[in-house]
């Protein structure tokens, strides 16, 4: 999926399989970003961190 459908604000990104994610969050730190915050519109915070910690983050470092 393009950068820009993650940039607009009307556009909230899905539930989606973390490589999904991995490629999203990849294309911001190729452009320089060295902090990106991500944020759960849903209830359940600690099954997004924990999916995050698991599956995303360790594919980004």
């Amino acid at each position: 999926m393009p950068i820009d459908y993650c940039l607009d604000p009307h556009q909230p990104v899905k539930a989606t399989p973390p490589n999904d994610h991995i490629a999203w969050i990849g294309e911001y730190k190729d452009m320089g970003f060295s902090e990106i915050y991500l944020h759960n519109r849903g209830r359940n915070q600690l099954e997004f961190v924990r999916f995050f910690g698991e599956h995303v983050l360790p594919k980004l470092r």
